[in-house]
C-alpha cells in the first residue's frame, strides 16, 4: 500500500472546514504547538511548507499531502496569496493606421483552478500567453471582463472564502501585470454555471474572461509582403526606391511565375527583391482560404522598418 492510503483518511467534510478556518483567520489546527524539527521530514512536513515559495513546490505538496492538514494548509494558503509569476509577456499593441477599417474583436477563455486555490492551474497560464498574444495584434483595448465563479461545494460550505472573487483578482492582477490600463479591466462574481456533478463543479472552478480591443485588418498585399519582406538582403542603399513584382500562382498558392513591372530606379533594390521572390515557393492564403492568380505587391526599404 502506498503512503496516503495507509494513512487515516480525514473525512472531506472535516477537512474542508479544519482548511476554511485556517485560511479565514491565517492560522492552522496546531500552529501554536510548537513541532521539532524532524530528523528526516517527509515533503508533507510543516517545515517543507514553510520554506516553500514557488508556486510548483506548494502545488507538489498540496498534491502529495491532502491527508495532512498540517502541511497541506500551510502550503495552500500561502499558494493562494501568490502574485502572478514575473517575467510575463506583455501586450504590445499596432500602431494605429489612418484610413484602415477598423473592427472589434470579442475574445473568450476560461481559465481554471483546482479545488480551494485561488491561484490557477498550470496550463492556465500558456492559455493566457496566447491571448495575450492576440490581444497585441489590435490597437486599442477597449475593456477586459472578468467572471470570478466556484463551485458549489465551495461556494455553499465555504462562503467566507469568496474563492469566486480571489480567483477574479488574480486575473485582474494578471491582465495589469502584462500591461492593459487598470481602468479597462473590470472584475464580477457569478453563481456556479454547471450541473451539480464532478464534472460541473470542475468547470465550475473557474474564471470567464472576455476581452474587447479595436483591430485594423492588414490588406492582402501587405500580408503576403511581410511575408517576403524579411529575406530581402540588399546592403547600403539610399532614399527609398519602390519596386513592384508581378506574382503569378498556381493551386494553394504556389508561386509559378515572377517579373520585376516597375523598377524602383536602384537597380541593387530591384535585384535584392527579385532574389528573395524567388526564394519564396509559397503566398498565404487570403482570410477567405484563396490566392489569387496575379498579384502586384510593391517593396521598399521603408516597409522593413
Amino acid at each position: 500500500m502506498n503512503k496516503k492510503t495507509d494513512r487515516p483518511m480525514i473525512p472531506t467534510v472535516l477537512l474542508a472546514w479544519l482548511i476554511g478556518i485556517s485560511l479565514l483567520h491565517g492560522t492552522h489546527s496546531r500552529a501554536q504547538v510548537p513541532r521539532p524539527v524532524p530528523k528526516q521530514a517527509g515533503i508533507c512536513d510543516r517545515i517543507y511548507a514553510d520554506v516553500a515559495e514557488m508556486a510548483s513546490d506548494l502545488q507538489d505538496i498540496l498534491d502529495r499531502c491532502d491527508w495532512d492538514t498540517d502541511g497541506f494548509v500551510l502550503a495552500l494558503r500561502k499558494l493562494n496569496h501568490l502574485p502572478p509569476p514575473a517575467g510575463l509577456k506583455a501586450v504590445v499593441l499596432k500602431p494605429y493606421v489612418a484610413g484602415r477599417p477598423v473592427k472589434t474583436v470579442t475574445l473568450e477563455i476560461d481559465v481554471f483552478f483546482n479545488l480551494l486555490q485561488s491561484y490557477p492551474h498550470v496550463l492556465a497560464f500558456p492559455k493566457l500567453e496566447q491571448l495575450t498574444e492576440r490581444i497585441s495584434s489590435g490597437y486599442e483595448i477597449q475593456d477586459v471582463e472578468i467572471v470570478g465563479y466556484s463551485d458549489r461545494n465551495e461556494h455553499q460550505e465555504l462562503t467566507h472564502m469568496t474563492l469566486d472573487t480571489k480567483r477574479a483578482e488574480f486575473i485582474r492582477a494578471y491582465f495589469v501585470a502584462v500591461g492593459v490600463p487598470p481602468e479597462r479591466v473590470r472584475t464580477s462574481i457569478n453563481l456556479p454555471r454547471h450541473e451539480n456533478t464532478a464534472t460541473g463543479r470542475a468547470r465550475d472552478r473557474s474564471v470567464a474572461v472576455k476581452v474587447h480591443f479595436l483591430s485594423q485588418d492588414q490588406s492582402y498585399a501587405e500580408k503576403v509582403r511581410a511575408s517576403i519582406q524579411p529575406i530581402i538582403f540588399s546592403g547600403s542603399l539610399s532614399g527609398n526606391p519602390v519596386a513592384t513584382i508581378e506574382v503569378t500562382t498556381a493551386e494553394k498558392g504556389v508561386i509559378v511565375g515572377r517579373r520585376l513591372i516597375r523598377s524602383s530606379g536602384d537597380r541593387n533594390w530591384d535585384e535584392a527583391v527579385e532574389r528573395a521572390v524567388y526564394k519564396t515557393d509559397v503566398i498565404p492564403a487570403d482570410v477567405d482560404g484563396r490566392v489569387p492568380h496575379k498579384l502586384e505587391i510593391s517593396f521598399s526599404p521603408k516597409n522593413r522598418q
